[in-house]
């Protein structure tokens, strides 16, 4: 029984392929949802930040065990050490066949245990899907899962993507749940719209031919009109809702232009969704018309103003001011000042900040540099970052205030100055 379906190796001569085309996403989905009807009770979650957090010496070692040649183990050891920061031992870069490949290395040891504990499951990457008899069992299972990857590999589950669902719950969310006949044209649609992995890989050495591929696909089907059915139901379906949002971006514009719109008007709808709307908003915003363009960020600026609870939360809040740092306007400069002034959190002051200094309001960042005692850290960081966007004020600012500044500080400002050498650079944010 196959439980592992990503990245094997096997060279193909005819195809070029170094991967066995057999371990595909939709296998694994296949396989998930022929498991799925044989329980009662699903687990689904992944590993937080799994490239960046893969211990260097754990896959050494699985490296020295897979290969009859220690100093080609070694080797590849001292070439991972020059992609880290110094005195880091731990990360790969992301994307790219020699990631994928190592990375499964990581993980193998534990797809063994969970196979020696008899515990039904399957993987793709970093995406586990595991099988339990009751709720009890499932939590069981996520303890025992989570306690292996940290102990083991110093890994940890997403909370964010963890979730424990019954089998009809995960076959009403499933990407593939064929098993059970579809009642209507639209269903159908839906769950073959479902079976597509929206996901392009720009680092991939067929980045270009995978684009186009990921697009003849998605133009079988109607984004906006699919959006719009769940737009007018009272209760979205999360999982459908979020991959058609992602899959707008890939649409062509003057459809996108209308799905924005519908979005930006049913955000009371889509609260649980809020992030990944901003999201597309803050990359799709620069590619629209002024006509297009104006009215949304209008109503952004009056959910702000207005102190709406659709934005009063941390987290959404911080990613509207990352949308609004695209908006040029005087009067979008008034509501990022006055979250700025009102709000206590660091990280919103600090998002506040760059949003200005990304939008180029020059006046008020330079204003807050008389104030650069009294900040906190997080906000210091911004500044020294922001100053950078200044020219010649920058530097006279930094030269007068620069022996004050901790190490860290000063590594900031010579990142932001090597950045700042580069013509596209833009404040982080």
């Amino acid at each position: 029984m196959q439980s592992v379906f990503s990245y094997h190796y096997r060279w193909d001569d005819e195809r070029a392929s170094l991967w066995d085309r057999g371990g595909s996403w939709s296998a694994f989905q296949a396989r998930a949802g022929e498991l799925a009807l044989e329980t009662e009770w699903i687990l689904l979650t992944d590993i937080s930040d799994f490239y960046p957090r893969i211990y260097h010496h754990r896959l050494k070692y699985g490296l020295v065990r897979a290969l009859p040649n220690d100093d080609l183990a070694a080797r590849i050891d001292k070439l991972l050490s020059r992609f880290s920061a110094k005195g880091v031992s731990y990360g790969l870069p992301v994307g790219g066949p020699a990631a994928r490949l190592l990375s499964e290395l990581v993980l193998h040891p534990v797809d063994q245990l969970l196979a020696t504990k008899r515990i039904t499951f399957c993987r793709y990457a970093d995406d586990y899907r595991l099988f339990a008899t009751s709720e009890e069992e499932a939590n069981r299972l996520l303890l025992f899962l989570s306690e292996v990857l940290f102990r083991n590999e110093g890994l940890l589950l997403s909370k964010s993507k963890t979730r424990i669902l019954t089998r009809s719950e995960y076959l009403d969310t499933a990407e593939l749940h064929d098993a059970v006949p579809a009642e209507s044209e639209e269903e159908e649609e839906t769950r073959a719209f479902l079976k597509l992995r929206i996901h392009f890989d720009p680092y991939s050495p067929t980045a270009e031919e995978d684009y186009e591929q990921l697009r003849d696909e998605l133009q079988r089907f109607d984004i906006a009109a699919m959006l719009g059915r769940e737009l007018r139901k009272p209760r979205v379906q999360p999982n459908l809702t979020r991959r058609l949002i992602q899959a707008l971006a890939h649409v062509d514009a003057e459809r996108r232009s209308g799905a924005l719109e519908s979005l930006i008007e049913n955000l009371g709808v889509l609260y649980p969704l809020f992030a990944h709307v901003a999201i597309l908003l803050r990359d799709e915003i620069p590619k629209l018309t002024e006509s297009a363009r104006d009215p949304l960020l209008a109503r952004l600026r009056m959910l702000v103003r207005q102190r709406s609870h659709l934005v009063m939360i941390p987290s959404n809040l911080s990613y509207c001011i990352r949308v609004l740092a695209e908006d040029l306007s005087l009067e979008a400069d008034r509501e990022i000042n006055g979250v700025f002034a009102e709000s206590t959190s660091p990280l919103i002051r600090r998002d506040c900040i760059l949003a200005m200094a990304r939008k180029g309001a020059d006046s008020w960042v330079a204003d807050r540099w008389n104030y650069f005692s009294t900040a906190n850290e997080w906000e210091r960081r911004a500044l020294i970052i922001a100053s950078f966007l200044l020219d010649e004020p920058g530097r006279h600012w930094r030269s007068q205030v620069k022996s004050t500044w901790t190490p860290f500080q000063l590594l900031l400002s010579e990142w932001a100055g090597e950045k700042k050498s580069a013509a596209s650079w833009r404040c982080p944010l």
